[in-house]
């Protein structure tokens, strides 16, 4: 519902991305550019699309599977914003209900295998950042940060630090 409520706003996003002059739509106190945040989304979207259909998974799954997991991560990460909550358990999450609207026999046995293997990152709703993000954003108005451009560096900074961490636990 709240993307259908904001798809003026996305529409607009999107041809502000690619050069449209969209007036009354300025992205300068936003934490990433529109450019840089709709590219990312799509270049994100093909890339786990192809490694979705690498690893075996039919490209019709995939995109399927891809799309109910950014609802599931949208609505999840407004659950928890709204609500105050620390994280929340999803009820139904891609895997089961593409299982049951498809049948294990539309789906194939590939593909039940390659949906299984994707637990480990959308079964578990605590490990994604987005509420965090989220929370994060709301904290910098409340205390009136007007500037949010340091999102992406403090980003990239974390995703270094966990590739560090990992590293010496792996190879120690």
């Amino acid at each position: 519902v709240g993307l259908w409520i904001a798809r003026r706003h996305i529409f607009a996003v999107f041809k502000k991305a690619f050069g449209a002059d969209v007036q009354d739509l300025d992205d300068k106190d936003e934490p990433i550019s529109y450019r840089f945040a709709v590219v990312g989304f799509l270049v994100s979207l093909i890339f786990c699309s192809c490694w979705l259909k690498f690893m075996g998974m039919s490209l019709w799954v995939a995109v399927v599977f891809l799309t109910l997991s950014m609802i599931v991560y949208i609505g999840a990460t407004r659950v928890v914003c709204e609500g105050g909550l620390l994280y929340i358990q999803a009820s139904m999450i891609p895997q089961t209900f593409m299982l049951r609207c498809f049948g294990h026999k539309m789906l194939g046995p590939v593909n039940l295998v390659m949906l299984g293997l994707n637990f480990m990152w959308m079964a578990d709703i605590t490990s994604i950042l987005m509420p965090n993000l989220a929370n994060s954003m709301k904290m910098a108005d409340v205390v009136g940060r007007k500037n949010k451009r340091w999102l992406f560096p403090v980003t990239v900074i974390v995703i270094l630090i966990i590739f560090c961490v990992t590293g010496s636990i792996l190879f120690s």
